[in-house]
């Protein structure tokens, strides 16, 4: 699940997961980075195909949560995430734009202190990624390890 992030005192919603932003992987377009990342808990094309069709991102998810989920999900899922999200501001240049013109933490709210967490942290690298800056260089090697360490223990 997702949520807004709340960046410099504002509110942006282009960082929810639940924000409609087609992007395509792998030649399968996705309406929102919750769909992408529900896809991909499971190898099972029907149920892919019922995630996808979901009109909605509370539907994606619900249908995700159904699903026979792939070996070593909960050791991969972090950076399945990012990959969505990164995917999605690739695709969706204004989205980046916005990200990239805020400075200060992400806080993210909607979903569970998980997520909230983990979001905060991948929108931060995103956002370094695209700006790279010598400040964002640090972040970018900040966050990569911290993905690094949780995949290692889980």
């Amino acid at each position: 699940m997702g949520g807004p992030a709340l960046i410099d005192g504002e509110i942006h919603t282009e960082c929810d997961n639940f924000s409609k932003n087609n992007f395509i992987v792998d030649g399968v377009e996705y309406p929102t980075a919750e769909h992408f990342f529900q896809c991909q808990k499971t190898f099972i094309a029907e149920e892919r195909s019922l995630i996808l069709a979901s009109d909605c991102p509370l539907k994606a998810w619900v249908n995700g949560n159904k699903v026979t989920l792939r070996q070593k999900w909960d050791r991969i899922k972090v950076n399945v995430m990012y990959q969505g999200n990164k995917a999605r501001f690739e695709q969706n240049p204004d989205i980046a734009n916005s990200l990239c013109k805020t400075t200060g933490s992400i806080s993210m709210s909607g979903s569970t202190n998980f997520w909230n967490y983990w979001n905060g942290i991948i929108m931060e690298r995103i956002r370094a990624e695209f700006r790279r800056s010598p400040d964002d260089l640090i972040v970018i090697e900040k966050t990569e390890k911290l993905m690094r360490l949780y995949e290692n223990e889980q």
